[in-house]
């Protein structure tokens, strides 16, 4: 299944929300990802280390929903007087194609900014509504990524950033010799394996151990511990029955 969209709406930095702008070189759709918040950079790091994920766009299209006059008299009151088909045009953080061929419309928000009783926060959960709306009437499914999902602890991103700036560097194509050799060592009777163990069973430094834990990682074929920084001592284990 093809993308729907691979081009990403231009976006002026300065009327977007957040004060930190990356642009992230992506391994999975192969040019420079841009993220407007440091909630956007998560996200945008939990997708390109995902093994479920086919490809995504960032900022992927202007979305327009028709605005009911009930919405309007909810929330335009103290503004000038609306006709029943105006239209509210959104454009949502990202669209995600996964392998299965789901597609998804994503919005990051702070939960604190969706919780806030402002306009600020009244935006936002109009916003969310809308582009449930948008997703319903074509298809897709719809996904809000918070701060509790995306910092579930000190250390998931960082290590997710770490993995993956040695994909990006090294190439995705899939190290079949370094798993071949991983699946023969569990298969000896191995109860564990440290990346430091590694530097025995691949004949590599450890340097080299985490390029290809990373590797494997990113194609969904070991996972390891993310609660804790990696080090040469965090165990890995092999996912599934895929044999080379």
């Amino acid at each position: 299944m093809e993308m729907r969209y691979t081009v990403p709406k231009e976006m002026p930095r300065g009327t977007h929300y957040g004060n930190n702008y990356w642009m992230v070189p992506s391994a999975k759709m192969n040019r420079f990802v841009t993220a407007f918040s440091n909630l956007e950079y998560y996200n945008i790091i939990m997708l390109e280390m995902s093994a479920k994920v086919e490809g995504y766009c960032e900022q992927p299209c202007e979305l327009v929903v028709p605005v009911s006059e009930a919405d309007l008299k909810e929330k335009e009151k103290e503004l000038q007087k609306k006709t029943e088909d105006e239209e509210k045009h959104v454009i949502p953080d990202v669209y995600v194609l996964y392998k299965d061929g789901t597609e998804e419309i994503q919005e990051v928000k702070y939960l604190s900014e969706l919780n806030k009783d402002d306009e600020k926060g009244e935006r936002s959960r109009r916003q969310i509504k809308f582009e449930k709306q948008w997703c319903l009437e074509h298809g897709l499914r719809f996904a809000l990524r918070t701060d509790e999902l995306l910092i579930p602890n000190n250390y998931l991103i960082s290590n997710l950033a770490f993995m993956h700036a040695r994909v990006y560097r090294e190439g995705t194509f899939l190290n079949n010799d370094a798993l071949r050799r991983l699946q023969i060592a569990f298969e000896t009777g191995r109860k564990k394996v440290t990346v430091r163990d590694l530097t025995g069973i691949l004949g590599l430094s450890i340097a080299d151990c985490w390029t290809v834990v990373s590797n494997l990682y990113y194609h969904g074929l070991l996972s390891l511990d993310m609660d804790g920084l990696l080090n040469q001592y965090t165990e890995v284990h092999l996912n599934g029955d895929k044999k080379v």
